[in-house]
């Protein structure tokens, strides 16, 4: 999840991070995580939702292919996959 700029500071983050906890709860998740770069404007935010800010840990990815059934559970919850190589769907990649 990310804001542009402008909408910061609006209490607009803080909803859509609700929104989206209470429809993972409802999947059945127990664990919300979040990985951001070191110092990023998000943590705040995050830790004054409840979120509890982990020092020291390191960050791994093994990207998986998205299936077409797993495509549209992420499309029925609002997401988009991006394209392979548009560097929007990875961690570090285009803010």
């Amino acid at each position: 999840m990310a804001l542009h700029p402008a909408w910061r500071n609006l209490e607009l983050g803080t909803a859509l991070l609700s929104a989206l906890e209470q429809r993972m709860r409802a999947a059945g998740a127990v664990l919300v995580a979040a990985v951001l770069p070191e110092d990023e404007t998000g943590a705040a935010a995050l830790v004054s939702s409840g979120f509890r800010l982990r020092r020291g840990l390191s960050y791994c990815e093994k990207v998986q292919s998205v299936t077409a059934e797993g495509s549209a559970v992420l499309s029925s919850l609002g997401a988009t996959v991006p394209r392979p190589g548009s560097g929007s769907g990875s961690p570090g990649g285009e803010k």
